[in-house]
């Protein structure tokens, strides 16, 4: 986003904010790249798997009890459905709690904020997970565009104008920017 109008500043020369962009962050803000960003993927992996696995083969003990087996269409789909459940809990109660970050994110020192600099919230949280959908079709064409836009974008980022960044920035106010 660039600014359009022309401003005066105190020397009196004027300054054409059109060629000038306009951040809602401070000026030291990273974006996090596609490699980082995978890096805490696989952690996060590896971290839901560990979460799900007791509680899934508890599961499955239950049901052999009962006498069903692990191939039956019903229990293969409510495992499924607890497997997809939890990891969306896992996401969202993560993503919307004051650590902004799945712990893969957090662990590598990033952050995902509003295009403003704020957190977001179980809603957004929940609208950028379902993102991830358009994101992966086309053989994840979405996801690699966090390597070929300036500010790191995914496509599930640009749906839900959100950025990862490193560190925790804080959020500039924009009415004082051109005082």
């Amino acid at each position: 986003m660039r600014g359009v109008c022309v401003v005066s500043f105190d020397s009196g020369k004027s300054v054409d904010t059109a060629s000038m962009p306009i951040s809602a962050y401070a000026d030291d803000t990273r974006y996090a790249g596609f490699w980082i960003r995978f890096a805490a993927y696989i952690v996060d992996s590896i971290l839901a798997n560990i979460m799900l696995f007791i509680p899934v083969t508890i599961l499955l003990m239950v049901a052999a009890m009962a006498g069903f087996s692990p191939k039956d269409p019903i229990i293969s789909l409510a495992i499924n459905m607890f497997i997809l459940i939890g990891i969306a809990v896992y996401y969202l109660a993560f993503m919307a709690s004051g650590w902004q970050a799945t712990p893969g994110k957090r662990i590598l020192g990033l952050h995902v904020i509003k295009t403003d600099g704020r957190k977001i919230g179980w809603s957004l949280a929940f609208g950028r997970y379902l993102a991830y959908i358009p994101s992966s079709l086309f053989l994840g064409v979405g996801f690699f565009m966090i390597g070929w836009s300036d500010e790191k974008k995914g496509m599930h980022d640009i749906i839900c104008r959100t950025r990862v960044v490193h560190g925790k920035p804080q959020p500039r106010n924009l009415s004082t920017v051109f005082e």
